[in-house]
């Protein structure tokens, strides 16, 4: 039977494996403090045993319990920046196809449009979480106006790999490192900023809304477009709190109201449930485009 993916509002909320999990987990810690130590400073880029996995599902339960989303945040760093991240890259090397071209594309027409409404001098796109560049070659082939396409993102090998593979494609540059620092290293007036497929779930609310207010007032004209995850329960009208949700806790955010905060205009929006053709469980995608 479908489930929702949902916000996970308190620890008491997480499904009934997780949460004991996450208990048998703050157990180990206290019985365990040093090795606790360890794996809090890196939790994806070593090894862990059976008891090493508990820990971490305790410190994930602990940040929940705290409201710590920055420690979530971190973790999940430490998870995309690792080698165990190259399973997403193989297992999913098709969400281009059976997610982007098939639900999600148009919003690049979307993106088009509130560029030309905006004068249409703009200097770069920059993607947040390239990926394997497909969905950033995608877009300059139809921002054709725009004379260079960024894409910045965390894991070194699928850098290396997309410099190789986009050679022949001199207006794609690739970078690796942490997007919002290349971002204020790098602004410029007339920048579109895009991410695509679940990308500012691993910022906290206070990190995300700094960089949309840093890109209004130092990158104007500037269009965001997002195509971002979310939980199926989150309530934009009424939440604009950020929470944890999902298997992998990442964080559920209310784009439209951290948008108008940062002042941006919302151009267009586009709010669905996933089908029962993509996952069994029933998931969130929202789409956005809004420009300062």
């Amino acid at each position: 039977m479908s489930q929702q993916i949902r916000a996970y509002r308190s620890a008491s909320e997480l499904p009934f494996s997780r949460w004991i999990k996450g208990r048998s987990g703050k157990f180990l810690m206290r019985l365990l403090p040093a090795y606790a130590t360890r794996i809090k400073a890196a939790p994806y880029r070593q090894p862990l045993n059976a008891v090493g996995k508990l820990i971490r599902n305790g410190l994930f339960f602990k940040a929940i319990e705290d409201q710590d989303h920055s420690l979530i945040t971190r973790f999940l760093g430490d998870y995309w920046s690792s080698p165990v991240s190259d399973e997403f890259y193989t297992g999913f090397s098709h969400r281009y196809e059976t997610l982007f071209l098939t639900y999600h594309s148009g919003i690049v027409r979307e993106t088009l449009k509130a560029v030309e409404d905006t004068g249409n001098n703009y200097q770069q796109l920059v993607e947040l979480g390239s990926g394997d560049g497909k969905i950033l070659e995608h877009f300059s082939k139809e921002l054709t106006s725009i004379p260079a396409f960024h894409g910045i993102d965390m894991n070194l090998p699928q850098t290396e790999n997309n410099r190789q593979i986009y050679s022949h494609l001199p207006t794609l540059t690739f970078h690796h490192g942490d997007a919002g620092k290349w971002l204020r290293d790098h602004a410029s007036p007339g920048t579109v900023v895009i991410a695509n497929g679940g990308v500012l779930e691993y910022f906290t609310r206070p990190e995300l809304l700094e960089l949309l207010k840093f890109l209004a007032a130092k990158c104007s004209p500037c269009v965001v477009s997002l195509t971002e995850s979310m939980a199926a329960d989150h309530d934009l009208a009424t939440e604009p709190a950020t929470f944890p949700y999902g298997y992998e806790l990442s964080l559920s955010h209310n784009y439209p109201a951290l948008l108008k905060e940062a002042g941006f205009t919302i151009h267009y929006t586009h709010d669905r449930l996933t089908t029962p053709a993509e996952s069994d469980d029933i998931g969130r995608w929202y789409q956005v485009v809004a420009t300062a």
